[in-house]
């Protein structure tokens, strides 16, 4: 990953502030409504991004987005991020953020990639089995692709399992492929 020297500062100052005023579970839920709000509004995204926008304006969206559903140390840090033209690197700050708090409690991000959303029995084995292969807390975030035509894919951390249908096949095929420049 490509992380900015300036989002990770950022990032590290509020976790610091997050352990202080000993907010950090309430301030990791903020980042994640943020987090959301980043991926699921592309509008509020690029207004805030707009070099021509005033900063005036892009703290009326922040407080008009978050005022009163998220911690008065967080809405103040949106708003120190405006004051400072860094806005640019909201989403980068998010994630580091969420990285340092990942990191300091354990707990490792698996995603689960599969054609239809996971029932709550095949969730359950999955977490499973995430938290006793690897000795972890886990956060889980799941995905839809139709693609796969079975299956699941399974991210936790770096390694990737590929239990998918679509998976078998290309491994099929690159069998095919080997095996015929033999």
């Amino acid at each position: 990953m490509n992380y900015s020297k300036v989002a990770v500062r950022y990032a590290k100052a509020l976790y610091v502030l997050s352990q202080e005023k000993k907010l950090g579970e309430e301030i990791k839920n903020d980042m994640q409504l943020i987090e959301s709000v980043l991926i699921s509004v592309p509008d509020f995204t690029e207004s805030l991004s707009n070099p021509i926008a005033k900063s005036l304006v892009k703290k009326t969206i922040i407080k008009a987005v978050f005022e009163n559903k998220v911690n008065a140390s967080t809405f103040n840090f949106l708003n120190l991020i405006i004051d400072n033209k860094r806005e640019e690197h909201l989403d980068a700050i998010v994630r580091d953020y969420l990285d340092l708090y990942r990191k300091e409690k354990g707990i490792k991000k698996s995603i689960i990639t599969s054609v239809k959303g996971l029932d709550e029995k095949t969730r359950e084995s999955i977490i499973k089995f995430i938290k006793s292969h690897f000795n972890t807390e886990v956060e889980i975030e799941e995905k839809i692709n139709p693609d796969l035509i079975g299956g699941i894919i399974l991210r936790v951390g770096d390694q990737q399992y590929d239990m998918s249908i679509l998976g078998k096949l290309h491994a099929i095929e690159n069998e095919f492929k080997h095996s015929s420049k033999l």
